[in-house]
Parts: structure tokens; C-alpha cells; sequence
């Protein structure tokens, strides 16, 4: 039976006609996908860097979990920042051969690895040739800035602590005793009583790229004087004219008013110096001032891969808009920032930058029966 519509043989057999695009349309649409590419990169770049601030904030949480955790169990003390499990009550040095030690992250980490222990053994034999108690132990990644690339920057914590809250006690135990009393006798973490609410503990540090993965944070070092290596307080806030005279905020166990504040004794209060007000910024020098000391030293707000290292437990300002994740004693987590373009000028050297990190973020409550020395103007 035929079918109701003839079929014309010669329109069945003609072959397509396919219509291609000409260079003109081909060059529109590249032109479109590059533009979109131009829009979208940047704009997922920035949600990429956003998402890995915010799981630093939340590593940061999970630290100050742990914070409270140990203060439940140690009746509201904070832990050490440093000491030598054996010490000598006079030096704060090991007290044999036993030079195991102990540090807040061990500490915290007890709350956060299974079966961690507050206490460092040492040495624990690895060698990286370096004395900087290296160690098999590994540590929460809660310690790791997801910033940070691990690859290059092995070490296992990357981030630091307040030095008076928590202290370094080869730093504090020689001053204390050289000083006879007229400063606070700093023998163990402070109360949490001891510290304002705003009073800052955990932030981004700088790291070392020729640190191994069997090292847990920064190279142990000298500092204030005192002699012997262990893992040093921050030195932030230098506001005098040559390295070779700072005045740390928290590296000075005699520098009283530097340290504490209070409504009776805070001898810095409303100071001219914005470098000394306690609403004033935490001093950062300037890129133009380190190399006008040494031209190839890195910038101020850099991780190493070399060369000296001055600036151990400074804030690192990494992340978007050079911001530093910081963990305040009242729990929270906030992006603090550096403005590279506006100085703050002080009595001592003039090119500090200006900054969301204040003074009165390091100091703690001004403790009883303590006098101000008047040391550290």
C-alpha cells in the first residue's frame, strides 16, 4: 500500500547542508568566555579565601575549646606557655638530663588527639640539626592554618600565644628572682579571673620554611637576656629606635605597666604616644624600615625561608585583605587587620603601620599587691 505523501527521490538523496560559525562568531564567543573567566576567578578566589579564613576561626575555636577544658581541670588556671617538665625554680632550666618539656599546644592537644600527654620528650630521636625540640609526636590539625602551604611550611602549629597569660618560664624565673619581688611572681598560668574579656591568646604567627615535620613550632631562641634556648614569648611591640634596645610589650618580665592594666594602675592610659596609649596600635614596623636595616631582609608581614627571624610570634596578617585571625579569652574569634597605607608615628621609631591589633588586647588585669616600677616608658 503506498503511502498517502510522495516521496521526490531527488529531495530524499540531496545531502544536508550543515551551516558553520564564521571567525567572527567564533571570536565573539571566546571573547564572552574570557570575560566571564575575568568576573568569575577573582570572585571565587575570594569565597576560596573566605572559606579557608573561616576554618582558621574555627581551628581556633577548637583551641579555645580546649583551653576551657584544661581550665575545668586545672581549677581556672591557664597552662604554661613553655617550661621544662624538670625545671630549676631559680633559672626555669632543665633540673638534670631529663630536658623533656612542656608547651600550652601540648597541652591542649591532650583535649584534642587521643592519648596525647601535656609533656614533650626530648630529645626523641630525630636530629634536624637544629636545637628546637623537635619531636615524633603529631599534633591535632587544628593547629594548622588552612592557608598555610604544608608543603613548604612543615612545622605542626602555626599559630601563637599571649606570653603573660600563658608563660615561658626560662623567661619569667631568672627576672623574677634577679628582681627581688618588685615584679609579679609569674610561676604558672594565669586565672581566668586574671584576664579581661578582650584580652587576646591564639593568633596567626610567622613560620619557617626550613623547619621539618618532626618540628612543632618556631625555632627555639634566647630572648630578654636570659640564657639557654626555649620557645620564646612574642616579641610585638618594639616602639624604640634600634632593635637593639626593644622594649617588648610581652618579652619583659620588669616592664610592669607594659604587661598589665587597671583602673588604679595603668600608667599609660591616654599617653600622647599613640605607640604607648593602650588604645593604640600594637607596633609593626614598616617593609621600608627592616630594609633600611638590611636590604634583603623579608618583609615585615612574612613566613622565612631564611636569614634571621626577628619577628617569632608576631601577628601573621594572611588572610584576605591582610587579616590575622585572633581567639580572645571571652571565646570569640575575630579577623583583625593591617593598613599597610597609613604609619602611626611614636616617640621611638616613626614608621610603625597602623592596625586593628591594640595594646590593651595583650594586657591583663593588674595584679594585687604589685607596684608599678615605673621601668618602660
Amino acid at each position: 500500500m503506498r503511502s498517502s505523501v510522495d516521496r521526490n527521490p531527488a529531495l530524499t538523496n540531496r545531502p544536508r547542508t550543515l551551516r558553520a560559525f564564521t571567525l567572527v562568531e567564533l571570536l565573539v564567543v571566546i571573547g564572552i568566555i574570557a570575560v566571564l573567566i575575568g568576573i568569575l576567578l577573582p570572585a571565587l578566589g575570594k569565597a576560596r579565601g573566605r572559606a579557608q579564613t573561616i576554618a582558621c576561626m574555627s581551628n581556633l575555636k577548637q583551641i579555645l575549646t580546649a583551653c576551657v577544658q584544661y581550665q575545668v581541670e586545672y581549677k581556672g588556671v591557664y597552662p604554661y606557655g613553655f617550661a621544662f617538665n624538670q625545671q630549676k625554680p631559680d633559672t626555669g632550666r632543665p633540673s638534670g638530663a631529663d630536658s623533656s618539656y612542656i608547651t600550652w599546644f601540648s597541652s591542649l592537644d591532650k583535649y584534642m588527639t587521643s592519648k596525647a600527654t601535656e609533656v614533650i620528650p626530648y630529645p626523641d630521636g630525630v636530629n634536624t640539626g637544629f636545637i628546637d625540640g623537635h619531636t615524633r609526636r603529631k599534633f591535632s590539625k587544628a593547629f594548622q592554618c588552612p592557608v598555610v602551604d604544608t608543603g613548604t611550611f612543615k612545622q605542626a602549629v602555626h599559630y601563637w600565644n599571649h606570653g603573660v597569660v600563658m608563660p615561658h618560664m626560662p623567661l619569667e624565673l631568672p627576672q623574677i628572682n634577679r628582681l627581688g619581688g618588685t615584679i609579679p611572681a609569674i610561676r604558672a598560668g594565669a586565672k581566668v579571673n586574671q584576664v579581661y574579656p578582650e584580652t587576646a591568646l591564639f593568633w596567626d604567627a610567622p613560620l619557617y620554611s626550613s623547619a621539618e615535620d618532626t618540628v612543632p613550632s618556631m625555632f627555639w631562641a634566647t630572648e630578654g637576656g636570659q640564657a639557654g634556648l626555649f620557645l620564646i614569648c612574642t616579641q610585638i611591640d618594639d616602639n624604640q629606635p634600634a632593635l637593639s634596645s626593644e622594649h617588648g610589650l610581652l618579652c619583659h618580665p620588669e616592664e610592669t605597666g607594659r604587661r598589665f592594666r587597671g583602673p588604679t594602675a595603668d600608667r599609660f592610659a591616654g599617653n600622647a604616644d599613640p605607640m604607648l596609649d593602650t588604645r593604640g596600635p600594637i607596633a609593626w614596623v614598616s617593609d621600608g624600615f627592616i630594609q633600611s636595616i638590611v636590604s634583603d631582609y623579608p618583609t615585615a608581614n612574612a613566613d622565612f625561608g631564611g636569614g634571621t627571624v626577628w619577628n617569632i610570634g608576631n601577628p601573621r596578617w594572611r588572610h584576605n585583605g591582610l587579616g590575622c585571625n585572633v581567639a580572645f579569652a571571652d571565646g570569640s574569634v575575630r579577623t583583625l587587620f593591617l593598613n599597610p597605607r597609613r604609619s602611626v608615628a611614636g616617640s621611638g621609631v616613626k614608621t610603625f603601620l597602623d592596625n586593628d591589633f591594640r595594646r590593651y588586647m595583650l594586657m591583663t588585669k593588674w595584679p594585687q599587691g604589685i607596684r608599678d616600677t615605673g621601668t618602660g616608658g
